[in-house]
């Protein structure tokens, strides 16, 4: 595992964290300012309004609490290519499980917040803060990728289509650099990968290249070279 994704996955933890204590400093602000609404919001009762302070050691335990539930729900992975459309689905899913779980904290202690509308406010303003957290993170990491910090050095074993098809997909995206492959180029395929050598010089490859990522398009090998290649 690269320093690099190691970074870019443990940073998300303070955003996170940063994140939903800033909604909820909006959304108590956002309350205050609100007008009552039928049925929705009521005057606000200043005899059970919290202080900032109180308000903020709230908020800093429902972010505990998030970021919790986030790890649970495995959204520190410290690989950089999942894409982020997953990444949006599962905040606003977790965001919900997270919701649920102040909403029956509450219920279980047998008060209330001062105002319902206000963790309505807080839901809502966690998910957009924490997805625009992430996408700048994302940003500031693909921009790394793109000058070739970082990237996952890939080696393919096998020339043929396959290794044709998969490198053109590959070539496109920036968490990954191709190296080369190993096999020889009798099929023609057409490729324009770098033949670094075969089989037998896999290990010095792997360690010579600093290989992190192995794409096997070849299956015929012996069973000595498949546990070579499954150990890596």
């Amino acid at each position: 595992m690269k320093r690099f994704e190691i970074f870019f996955g443990l940073i998300k933890i303070p955003t996170d964290f940063l994140m939903t204590v800033i909604a909820f400093l909006l959304a108590y602000k956002l309350r205050l300012i609100t007008e009552p609404i039928a049925g929705i919001a009521k005057a606000i009762d200043l005899t059970v309004l919290p202080t900032t302070e109180q308000y903020l050691i709230f908020s800093a335990k429902a972010a505990a609490a998030l970021i919790l539930v986030f790890a649970i729900g495995k959204m520190y992975a410290l690989k950089t290519t999942s894409k982020f459309s997953k990444e949006i689905k599962e905040t606003i899913y977790l965001c919900i499980i997270w919701a649920a779980i102040i909403i029956s904290y509450f219920f279980f202690i047998r008060t209330f917040p001062f105002s319902r509308l206000a963790i309505i406010y807080s839901w809502a303003l966690t998910i957009i803060l924490t997805i625009l957290g992430r996408a700048i993170i994302r940003i500031i990491q693909r921009g790394f990728l793109h000058m070739g910090i970082g990237q996952r050095r890939l080696l393919f074993i096998g020339n043929n289509n396959i290794t044709k098809e998969i490198s053109k997909n590959l070539s496109r995206n920036p968490s990954y650099k191709i190296i080369g492959l190993i096999g020889d180029n009798k099929n023609g395929t057409g490729t324009n990968i770098k033949i670094l050598g075969g089989i037998s010089q896999l290990q010095y490859i792997i360690n010579h290249q600093k290989i992190d990522e192995i794409i096997q398009t070849k299956s015929d090998f012996t069973e000595t070279q498949d546990e070579n290649i499954l150990e890596f």
